[in-house]
């Protein structure tokens, strides 16, 4: 997706919800439930205000964290 594109995909909502799921176990505490909460929104509405991608850049690094092995 680019930022000129007017609304996000089905596949990026649905990647920033799947990384929104992952969010407390990354960052347990009230900045996990942030950082949940900002997911859910950029997927229902607050891309518009996102001209730098940093949500689906975080969504990327929430779901690359789940799936990599404990260390």
């Amino acid at each position: 997706m680019t930022v000129s594109e007017p609304f996000p995909n089905a596949a990026d909502r649905s990647r920033c919800r799947s990384a929104a799921t992952h969010a407390r176990a990354f960052q347990p505490g009230a900045l996990g439930e942030l950082v949940e909460r900002e997911l859910k929104a950029w997927a229902d509405f607050g891309y518009r205000f996102d001209g730098d991608r940093l949500i689906p850049r975080l969504a990327d690094e929430i779901l690359e964290a789940a799936s990599s092995p404990a260390r």
